[in-house]
């Protein structure tokens, strides 16, 4: 039996049908006209999720440019002390010399002054190079936290960002593989991060979204750290940070071991009674059960 993608199991739990006719390409007998919704749906998809990756790259890039221009500013002015110092310490002493009037006049070598001077310079170069880069840093961390801000980036630290290159995961005791939108580091747990399409806001997030994320969730807990929630993030901005619990890990087993079940089954029936699935299901015209 081939892997089971953590993708396919929102399919799934929409609609078992859907499944069984996505796995046997049915979809290869869409009208033009079904076709050309799909792809602009699909398309649309991958654009938003291509932007938020880019986002979050961009975002985690910059908070680590800041910190890096922040550790440069303070050695930076660590060097500006060291050389004020230095230029007091070879500072020569005042010589003292005594005129023909009588009158004792202090002086200094024009080698000590030149001496002295040297490392004053030095050292309010390095001032103001650190000034200059404690700017850039402060600018840099605004523009992270507004990214932050717009897209509702959870906190943590980016692991893999699922731009084409993201870490593949899989379990060969479930035979389950997944590439996950986003991993964060928070502290010692991993946290999975997904994306979705947008939602009625006050509404509860869809099953299958939230199927698709608790195995996300096993699949780090296998091959990573403990992930101990997982976070869903929709389009237009309501998000749901999941416990990955006992109760949650039980219910993936169970879909896991229906969809096991029906691999080789020659035909799978609609596993839903609800008519708004199926008006937005791409498998409409070509559904015998289609409840609309």
């Amino acid at each position: 039996m081939a892997y089971i993608k953590a993708s396919e199991i929102g399919n799934f739990v929409l609609c078992e049908r859907l499944w069984w006719l996505d796995k046997h390409n049915y979809f290869g007998e869409l009208s033009d006209s079904d076709e050309g919704i799909t792809a602009v749906r699909l398309e649309a998809g991958i654009e938003y999720h291509r932007d938020y990756s880019r986002n979050v790259r961009a975002e985690s890039a910059s908070r680590k440019l800041a910190r890096i221009l922040v550790i440069i500013s303070a050695l930076l002015l660590i060097f500006a002390f060291l050389c004020i110092f230095m230029g007091s310490a070879d500072a020569e002493p005042l010589k003292h010399r005594k005129e023909t009037s009588g009158v004792t006049v202090s002086t200094q070598g024009l080698a000590g002054r030149r001496s002295a001077d040297t490392p004053t310079n030095l050292a309010a170069l390095a001032a103001v190079g650190a000034i200059i880069l404690l700017i850039a840093a402060s600018v840099l961390k605004r523009v992270a936290r507004a990214k932050q801000r717009r897209w509702q980036m959870p906190k943590g630290k980016v692991i893999s960002v699922d731009d084409g290159n993201g870490i593949i995961l899989t379990c060969r005791k479930l035979q389950l593989v997944g590439r996950i939108d986003v991993i964060r580091r928070d502290g010692k747990w991993h946290i999975p991060e997904e994306r979705k399409k947008k939602i009625l806001k006050g509404n509860r997030p869809w099953d299958e979204d939230v199927l698709q994320l608790f195995a996300y969730c096993y699949l780090l807990n296998e091959n990573l750290m403990p992930a101990p929630k997982g976070i869903l993030i929709y389009q237009n901005g309501p998000r749901f940070d999941l416990e990955f619990s006992l109760g949650a890990r039980n219910r993936l087993m169970q879909v896991l071991q229906r969809i096991k079940s029906l691999h080789n089954a020659r035909d799978v029936n609609r596993s839903h009674n609800s008519p708004a699935k199926c008006v937005s299901c791409k498998a409409q015209r070509i559904c015998f059960q289609s409840l609309s």
